[in-house]
């Protein structure tokens, strides 16, 4: 009651309240420009009350000290609007900015199952292709199932030939017997 009672009296009386910063009555110091300004460059009702009056000075005083709060919050974030610092605020994004106070909607995304730099989130075999893209199938371009498609050989592949190790013909790359071996081998056989 006391500080409403000289607040009162300053006012009614013209005194300063704010004199170290020198500023006359009716005016306000406001520290971010180094100015003092008129008051009624101030939002008048500040407790909400529908009334100009010494209680809108207290609000003014105990909350704000020496600073007039801003006349324009559009989007009430507590930030003036031109104090607004743009950019995207996403911290998932790629480009998300520490300082940005305003969504510009500037945000972007790494493709899925991608990091930022381009690199695959999973890639178990480290094959360059992530785990989510594998395509099984086989990779063996000789065989009769090859898929040019497959980045991951399954063990699927069918190469028909002759798999008996001691045939004069085995092919180690077969998986299927084609019936045409053959053990009788022509020729000198020492090497």
């Amino acid at each position: 009651m006391k500080r409403l009672l000289i607040i009162w009296i300053a006012v009614g009386l013209g005194i300063n309240l704010n004199a170290q910063n020198d500023c006359g009555p009716g005016t306000y110091w406001d520290a971010s420009v180094n100015l003092c300004l008129p008051l009624n460059d101030c939002p008048g009702d500040l407790d909400n009350d529908g009334q100009v009056a010494v209680t809108d000075l207290l609000v003014l005083l105990g909350d704000f000290g020496d600073v007039c709060p801003c006349q324009f919050d559009s989007d009430g974030d507590g930030v003036c609007d031109a104090e607004e610092v743009l950019g995207c605020t996403d911290v998932q994004a790629c480009n998300y900015s520490t300082v940005a106070t305003e969504d510009n909607d500037s945000c972007v995304y790494p493709p899925v199952f991608y990091n930022c730099d381009g690199a695959c989130i999973a890639d178990s075999d480290s094959d360059g292709v992530c785990d989510e893209l594998e395509v099984l199938g086989c990779t063996i371009d000789t065989a009769d199932n090859y898929n040019p498609l497959a980045t991951e050989d399954d063990g699927s592949c069918e190469v028909y030939g002759c798999v008996v190790a001691i045939a004069c013909n085995y092919d180690p790359a077969a998986t299927i017997d084609d019936g045409t071996c053959f053990f009788y081998c022509p020729g000198c056989t020492d090497i």
